[in-house]
Formats: structure tokens, C-alpha cells, sequence
């Protein structure tokens, strides 16, 4: 795993009604706005590289 203070911070401009959102289910699964973020990237970024495994093996 990465240390966090090697990663350089990046900002993020979002809607008000998506920041709240994250910021509720941030609060659900007992995790920061940050590590709520990059939890849904991860999942995005999993189900699309599984949907793509799945796709080249119809082919």
C-alpha cells in the first residue's frame, strides 16, 4: 500500500447534491469523504475491468 503522505493531494470540484451523497454513505460505512472516493473508483474501476474479462470471453 501507498503512504499517504507520498500521494500529492488533488482537488475536486463536485455538485453539492453528489457531495452529499458521498458524505452520507461515507458516514454508513464508517469512512472518510477521501476514502469513500477512492472506494467507489475502485469498484468502478473492478466492475468495468470484470465486464471487460466477460465480454472477451464471449468472443
Amino acid at each position: 500500500m501507498t503512504a499517504t503522505r507520498s500521494i500529492k493531494p488533488f482537488g475536486l470540484r463536485m455538485n453539492p447534491d453528489v457531495k452529499t451523497w458521498i458524505e452520507e454513505r461515507a458516514t454508513h460505512n464508517g469512512r472518510s469523504l477521501n476514502s469513500e472516493i477512492n472506494q467507489i473508483l475502485k469498484e468502478l474501476k473492478e466492475g468495468t475491468a470484470n465486464k471487460a474479462a466477460k465480454d472477451q470471453a464471449k468472443a
